[in-house]
């Protein structure tokens, strides 16, 4: 985890990111035959783990995130001090280096996504998204500006529809006692 690299983006819809990365990194540990890279297997271990705890530790924090209209809640975008890119670079050489293992399911479809979370932290809408997770536990209903910056995020970075409507949300008409708990400010959250 390099902290000079800024804060990462990560939109993680189905909460598997952080299980996912606890699995891989138990699945390393496991006592697998390596054929080559000790060293590799060790340090993606370690990165894996460190993120999965300090995903965990983030989402705890994390403000539950609404449209504009406050109508459609949205899933929640992590802030992370962490490089992902490197990360997936270092959990691909540990596969290499374990050929005829199986990592755990969904390892690869998890590393495309921290990849491409991590490309996409790097432009305006990354910035823009860092801000509003880093605005602190509670409810957040986002501007105009940050809510087409997490609709962008969302399309670019999550290429299964059912993590697209999961993150995105779907609006249905909101019927008026639906509505009623909602204040000007943003939704009510119950503690």
């Amino acid at each position: 985890m390099n902290p000079s690299q800024g804060a990462s983006v990560l939109l993680d819809p189905s909460n598997e990111v952080a299980d996912t990365l606890l699995a891989v990194e138990d699945w390393l540990l496991g006592d697998p035959d390596p054929h080559g890279d000790v060293e590799a297997i060790d340090r993606a271990a370690e990165v894996a783990g460190a993120l999965s705890w300090s995903l965990r530790k983030t989402a705890r924090t994390a403000p539950e995130l609404f449209s504009p209209d406050g109508h459609l809640q949205l899933s929640p975008v992590l802030a992370i001090e962490a490089d992902l890119g490197a990360l997936v670079v270092d959990v691909h050489r540990a596969i290499r280096a374990l050929p005829d293992e199986q990592p755990p399911p969904d390892t690869f479809r998890v590393l495309g996504l921290l990849d491409r979370c991590e490309l996409c932290s790097r432009t305006e809408d990354g910035a823009v998204l860092v801000a509003a997770a880093r605005s602190g536990p509670g409810a957040l209903r986002l501007d105009a500006r940050q809510y087409r910056a997490y609709q962008r995020f969302a399309r670019v970075v999550l290429v299964d529809p059912l993590d697209r409507f999961i993150a995105v949300g779907f609006s249905p008409a909101v019927e008026p006692d639906s509505a009623a708990h909602l204040s000007p400010e943003g939704p009510e959250v119950g503690l």
